[in-house]
């Protein structure tokens, strides 16, 4: 009398539900301890400064000062750039402000660019969590059915008398192990453990009842991965950011007006300098010549984004071939599913065996294609 493979592992595996490691619970504590996602967290606070870091050159910048200097009487310096040679003695401090005016919006456009990709950076960490939930349901799904196949072997362990088909059965149980090990060894990898937690029950994975297969035309598959997939959304966002950098540096050949002041005391100081100072200024800066500084950065900027479009171009090329590919191998899961399902139920008590490793591999198979395709339509998250 044959025992279904379901029983088999009911049995075989006593833990209680809550003792048992399940999917949603891997993907929680992979969330948690893997280093992918810290190193996300890591680019989001950078991407963070950097807004920060554009936003200040909108601020004044204001700065405290203190100078003391001695000389002999009537010194000059002779030999240095454009500016008062004289030096008197004196001690004194005080304060400077500076304060941009205008840019003509320069400055306005690196900060939306700036904050633009922190956008995209938000994306990306989203590219990390459904990469790692696939890799995570990919090795969940192998340790299950490793643990499935050993199960099986060492049932026909038992079921052998001696000699050479209890060698072989022996051989097989022995790979069958070491397979489920490799397995749960993946598995806790992921998951950021050192060694798998004692002990590593997984719970098993029911296969949806009557899960229809899908449409041969995938076009409304792909239309879903084109709006949902963060890839597009993070690239899409990247590239605004770049158009921001390009309009900011057309500008870099526009006037920039700033304004100074500067405030201070002198306690003690030359009889010709008086005890305290104030001045304030506006200087209206226009480029002229740079050697052509300012046209090779607008053409850089703006090569970045025909770069970038290529990029968008042929990652949407490439989502709809992936969409695609994963909606045709749901299909073939489900049809070998199915069909080893009918072949076990017409098989004889001598292909039993074989045929169960076949139905095990094509039920977990199944569960991984459909979680593969949730990934390339953006629902894997």
């Amino acid at each position: 009398m044959r025992v279904p493979v379901l029983l088999l592992l009911a049995l075989t595996f006593q833990a209680t539900a809550q003792d048992r490691f399940t999917l949603a619970k891997a993907v929680a504590v992979a969330f948690k301890n893997n280093p992918r996602l810290a190193l996300e967290r890591v680019n989001r606070e950078l991407a963070g400064e950097a807004v920060t870091s554009a936003r200040a050159s909108l601020f004044p910048v204001i700065a405290a000062h203190t100078t003391a200097a001695g000389a002999n009487d009537s010194t000059r310096l002779a030999a240095r750039a454009l500016n008062n040679p004289i030096i008197f003695n004196r001690y004194a401090f005080g304060t400077s402000m500076t304060q941009l005016i205008t840019d003509f919006g320069r400055t306005a456009e690196l900060v939306e660019g700036s904050r633009t990709r922190q956008k995209s950076q938000r994306e990306t960490r989203e590219v990390v969590r459904a990469e790692l939930v696939l890799a995570v349901h990919r090795a969940y799904y192998t340790s299950l059915q490793t643990r499935g196949a050993l199960a099986i072997q060492e049932r026909v362990v038992g079921l052998r008398a001696t000699g050479a088909a209890l060698i072989e059965a022996k051989l097989a149980a022995a790979e069958a192990r070491n397979e489920h090990q490799t397995a749960l060894a993946d598995l806790a990898a992921l998951l950021g453990y050192t060694q798998p937690p004692a002990p590593f029950d997984l719970e098993d994975i029911a296969t949806p009842a009557g899960d229809p297969p899908l449409a041969a035309d995938a076009t409304a598959l792909v239309a879903a991965a084109m709006a949902a997939r963060p890839e597009l959304a993070a690239l899409r966002l990247e590239r605004e950011a770049a158009v921001r950098l390009a309009q900011a540096e057309r500008k870099l050949a526009l006037p920039t007006v700033t304004a100074f002041a500067n405030a201070g005391v002198a306690p003690v100081q030359d009889d010709r300098l008086k005890s305290h100072w104030a001045a304030a200024a506006i200087n209206l800066s226009v480029p002229v010549f740079n050697g052509h500084l300012f046209s090779a950065r607008r053409r850089d900027a703006e090569l970045r984004v025909e770069a970038i479009d290529q990029r968008l171009r042929k990652l949407e090329v490439s989502i709809t071939r992936e969409v695609t590919v994963a909606a045709a191998a749901v299909r073939t899961a489900w049809e070998r599913l199915t069909l080893t399902g009918e072949l076990h139920a017409a098989s004889t008590e001598s292909e039993s065996h074989a045929i169960e490793l076949q139905e095990l591999a094509a039920r977990y198979d199944y569960l991984l294609q459909r979680s593969v395709l949730d990934f390339q339509t953006g629902r894997l998250r």
